[in-house]
């Protein structure tokens, strides 16, 4: 049943493995911050797949290369304390379904 369902998400959302396990990371620790999506990722994948921080907000934020989970819906970003520059990502319920 799970493996049907893994890939009906992978026919249904256009997504790659990297963003998959960011979304896979944030949907099993919750309300997730950088760093422990980078440790998720080094667990995860391989040397070569895992990125970096820079790596990782590009995935996020979205830039030329990558649309981005956030501006694509899957996830939103919330600030620990208004005073902070670091962010707490959220699955949004497109980001549940995939």
């Amino acid at each position: 049943m799970a493996f049907l369902l893994r890939e009906l998400s992978k026919e249904t959302f256009s997504l790659d493995d990297v963003n998959r396990e960011i979304i896979h990371c944030i949907a099993l620790k919750g309300p997730t911050d950088l760093t422990r999506i980078e440790i998720w990722l080094k667990e995860k994948l391989d040397e070569k797949e895992s990125l970096k921080r820079w790596g990782i907000k590009n995935r996020i934020f979205g830039n030329t290369k990558h649309k981005g989970l956030l501006p694509s819906g899957y996830i939103f970003n919330k600030k620990f304390k208004p005073n902070q520059k670091n962010y707490l990502f959220y699955l949004l319920p497109k980001g549940i379904l995939a």
